[in-house]
């Protein structure tokens, strides 16, 4: 839409981005929900299951899926809770929603951290079914629950920037409709000479 812009990207801590976004240094961001500060205009782009992280050898690693209050005391290897305090206080009221509470023992700051203690074996993790895992690891989901991990475009809502109305319809429009089939290349076979 926009081709001669220029992109700027940064990373950081959840509450720096939101502290950037308010003092206008940053346009936009994409980060984990639940967001619920003001000045903030959030629309939802993604939803994915939250599922079991494990060692692919664990003696569980047979069953199709995994009973949360069968795996508790075993579940001990979360997302560091000050990098998103919202999340993790959400994730604490589901765990409670169903009388498990949470055995946080191990906390990560990466994906690739979590995975690293799932690994060398300091317990389970819960972790976004869209994660690329690493070579030893699978993922089960949990019986009887829908929980998901949702992320959001998120803007000031004062932002001034031209491409932002453009970019948050578009990315609304997407969501509002997610099972819209998207447009794919069609691979056409290739008609192959034969050797004589």
């Amino acid at each position: 839409m926009f081709p001669k812009s220029r992109l700027r990207l940064a990373s950081g801590k959840r509450v720096q981005l939101l502290e950037r976004l308010a003092q206008y240094s940053l346009d936009c961001a994409l980060l984990p929900m639940p967001i619920g500060e003001e000045p903030f205009h959030v629309q939802q782009i993604s939803q994915s299951p939250l599922v079991i992280c494990m060692r692919a050898d664990d003696p569980l690693s047979f069953a199709s899926c995994l009973d949360l209050e069968e795996i508790a005391s075993r579940l001990t290897i979360f997302r560091d809770p000050e990098l998103q305090p919202a999340a993790h206080r959400r994730l604490e009221e589901m765990f409670n929603e169903l009388g498990v509470p949470i055995n946080l023992t191990c906390s990560a700051s990466t994906p690739a951290d979590l995975q690293w203690m799932v690994k060398s074996g300091y317990g389970l993790a819960l972790i976004d079914q869209t994660t690329s895992l690493e070579a030893g690891l699978i993922t089960k989901p949990i019986a009887g629950v829908n929980w998901t991990a949702d992320t959001a475009f998120v803007i000031h809502n004062r932002a001034d920037h031209i491409a932002l109305p453009f970019l948050e319809r578009s990315l609304a429009k997407q969501w509002t409709d997610p099972k819209r089939k998207r447009r794919s290349i069609s691979v056409q076979p290739e008609q192959l000479k034969l050797l004589a």
